[in-house]
């Protein structure tokens, strides 16, 4: 039950100004209440598989809703799965084991921004790259390819992608996107580097200043619909290592002055893609 306040008892003798921000006052929720329909109808769920009539969360998504949210079967939610499907649907069952959605509705959602940007970056430090994830999630880039060169000082390990994917999600539902970036598995360079020729454009981001800049390349190209930006390790790449991507097609570009982190070379990178898109 809701607690009410007295805004009468409150704002006795008190000025009139204060008594105006008072009144805005009305209910306090109690801890642990359960959150009402309207609460439960914006909350946003990921699931992988929205083609059958009724779905099953994943763990991590059951576990919010039946212990976070505290939903009840009939509530209803947002679904989204990804790879651009969203839905409404009505929870069937809510336990630990298994919570069960009956989809209502889905509608497929175009992807957004209209370039896509798949970024091949080697590693931040452990602690960074969750950033890296979840702001380039946000930002709509399309796909990420994680590097391993000669001057990483970052190993994935064998559950890293399982990490990275869950902090896509979360930033695609804070975030409201029907896209999360595939996440491909690790790649030696060596092994990647041949992928640069694929796309309508390739870029090597570098921090010298003779270059041309990235913006100054995208308005150069207003058709473009598909592009790889190269982003090296904290030591950058090694001569020999920005040598092939070059020769793989690559054009060397900068994304300001100064030099940049890793994770905050590949946000900027996704920003400046994502702002020109949007206004061409």
């Amino acid at each position: 039950m809701f607690l009410a306040v007295s805004v009468a008892t409150v704002v006795a003798g008190a000025d009139r100004s204060i008594g105006r921000w008072l009144t805005r006052l009305q209910v306090v929720r109690p801890c642990g209440q359960p959150h009402n329909a309207d609460m439960a109808s914006d909350a946003r769920f990921y699931c992988p598989d929205l083609t059958g009539p009724v779905v099953a969360l994943p763990p991590e998504e059951a576990h919010h809703a039946c212990a976070v949210l505290r939903l009840r079967p009939g509530d209803e939610i947002m679904l989204f799965d990804g790879a651009g499907t969203e839905g409404r649907g009505r929870l069937a069952a809510v336990a630990r084991g298994e919570t069960t959605v009956e989809v209502r509705q889905t509608v497929r959602v175009p992807f957004e921004p209209r370039i896509r940007l798949t970024l091949a970056v080697a590693m931040p430090r452990t602690h960074r790259q969750r950033v890296l994830f979840e702001k380039c999630t946000e930002l709509g880039v399309f796909a990420i390819q994680p590097l391993i060169c000669e001057r990483s000082v970052a190993k994935p390990g064998p559950d890293s992608v399982a990490k990275w994917l869950r902090t896509a999600i979360e930033a695609a539902k804070q975030s409201r996107r029907a896209w999360i970036p595939r996440i491909e598995s690790p790649r030696v360079f060596t092994d990647a580097v041949g992928a640069a020729g694929a796309y309508e454009l390739a870029v090597l981001l570098t921090p010298f200043p003779d270059v041309v800049p990235l913006g100054r390349l995208l308005c150069d190209r207003p058709a473009c619909g598909t592009m790889m930006a190269w982003i090296g390790p904290e030591g950058g790449f090694t001569d020999a290592e920005a040598d092939r991507v070059v020769r793989a097609g690559a054009l060397p570009a900068r994304v300001g002055p100064g030099i940049l982190r890793v994770e905050t070379a590949a946000v900027v990178t996704a920003g400046l893609v994502a702002a020109l898109a949007d206004v061409r």
